[in-house]
Protein backbone atom coordinates (compact mmCIF):
# COMPACT_ATOMS: atom_id res chain seq x y z
CA UNK A 1 0.00 0.00 0.00
CA UNK A 2 1.52 2.96 -1.32
CA UNK A 3 0.69 6.46 1.44
CA UNK A 4 1.00 9.47 -0.48
CA UNK A 5 1.50 12.25 2.48
CA UNK A 6 -0.24 14.88 -0.13
CA UNK A 7 -3.49 12.80 -1.02
CA UNK A 8 -6.05 12.36 0.45
CA UNK A 9 -6.93 8.51 -0.36
CA UNK A 10 -5.22 5.54 0.65
CA UNK A 11 -5.81 2.08 -1.06
CA UNK A 12 -3.92 -1.06 -1.65
CA UNK A 13 -2.91 -0.85 -5.64
CA UNK A 14 -2.26 3.28 -5.14
CA UNK A 15 1.30 3.17 -6.64
CA UNK A 16 -0.64 2.34 -10.20
CA UNK A 17 -0.91 4.56 -13.02
CA UNK A 18 -3.53 7.14 -12.62
CA UNK A 19 -6.24 5.64 -15.69
CA UNK A 20 -5.61 2.01 -13.65
CA UNK A 21 -6.22 3.70 -10.65
CA UNK A 22 -10.02 5.46 -11.71
CA UNK A 23 -10.69 1.85 -13.25
CA UNK A 24 -9.98 0.41 -9.54
CA UNK A 25 -11.90 3.34 -8.08
CA UNK A 26 -15.29 2.46 -9.67
CA UNK A 27 -15.04 -1.63 -9.08
CA UNK A 28 -15.25 -3.60 -6.42
CA UNK A 29 -11.99 -2.86 -4.84
CA UNK A 30 -13.01 0.61 -4.63
CA UNK A 31 -14.23 -0.07 -1.12
CA UNK A 32 -10.94 -0.77 0.02
CA UNK A 33 -10.24 3.57 -0.63
CA UNK A 34 -9.65 4.96 2.39
CA UNK A 35 -9.43 8.55 3.54
CA UNK A 36 -6.62 10.08 4.85
CA UNK A 37 -7.36 11.33 8.90
CA UNK A 38 -6.91 14.95 9.08
CA UNK A 39 -8.11 18.56 10.66
CA UNK A 40 -10.13 21.27 9.28
CA UNK A 41 -8.35 24.99 10.24
CA UNK A 42 -10.58 26.93 12.66
CA UNK A 43 -13.23 23.87 11.97
CA UNK A 44 -15.47 22.10 15.17
CA UNK A 45 -12.90 19.35 15.73
CA UNK A 46 -15.73 17.37 17.06
CA UNK A 47 -17.89 17.24 13.98
CA UNK A 48 -17.37 14.07 11.02
CA UNK A 49 -16.07 16.60 8.39
CA UNK A 50 -16.05 12.75 6.06
CA UNK A 51 -19.66 12.26 6.89
CA UNK A 52 -22.59 11.81 3.79
CA UNK A 53 -22.79 15.66 2.67
CA UNK A 54 -19.70 16.95 3.76
CA UNK A 55 -18.06 18.84 1.13
CA UNK A 56 -14.60 19.21 3.10
CA UNK A 57 -12.65 16.85 0.99
CA UNK A 58 -14.05 17.92 -2.39
CA UNK A 59 -13.10 21.61 -0.96
CA UNK A 60 -9.56 20.43 0.18
CA UNK A 61 -10.20 22.02 3.39
CA UNK A 62 -8.96 18.99 4.78
CA UNK A 63 -5.48 19.04 6.39
CA UNK A 64 -4.55 15.27 6.54
CA UNK A 65 -2.08 13.13 8.13
CA UNK A 66 -0.36 10.66 5.62
CA UNK A 67 0.15 8.09 8.45
CA UNK A 68 -3.71 7.40 9.70
CA UNK A 69 -7.28 7.11 8.16
CA UNK A 70 -10.42 7.94 8.89
CA UNK A 71 -12.48 4.99 10.56
CA UNK A 72 -16.29 5.04 10.00
CA UNK A 73 -18.13 4.62 13.39
CA UNK A 74 -21.40 4.86 12.42
CA UNK A 75 -23.59 6.83 15.14
CA UNK A 76 -24.02 3.73 17.29
CA UNK A 77 -22.26 0.47 18.33
CA UNK A 78 -25.02 -1.22 16.45
CA UNK A 79 -24.07 0.46 12.85
CA UNK A 80 -20.30 -1.12 13.13
CA UNK A 81 -20.26 -3.85 16.08
CA UNK A 82 -17.06 -5.20 15.63
CA UNK A 83 -15.33 -1.61 15.45
CA UNK A 84 -16.98 -0.11 18.07
CA UNK A 85 -16.22 -3.50 20.29
CA UNK A 86 -12.66 -3.29 19.36
CA UNK A 87 -12.34 0.03 20.74
CA UNK A 88 -13.85 -0.15 24.14
CA UNK A 89 -11.70 -3.21 24.55
CA UNK A 90 -8.80 -0.97 23.36
CA UNK A 91 -9.84 1.93 25.90
CA UNK A 92 -10.58 -0.53 29.33
CA UNK A 93 -6.81 -2.13 28.53
CA UNK A 94 -5.27 1.70 28.10
CA UNK A 95 -7.47 2.93 31.30
CA UNK A 96 -5.94 0.03 33.35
Amino acid sequence: MLIDHYSYFTYPGADEKLQEEEKEMISEKGKHCMAHQGWIMGGDALADFAAPGSLRYLRREVVCWGDSVKLRYGQKPEDVPFLWSHMLKYIESCAR
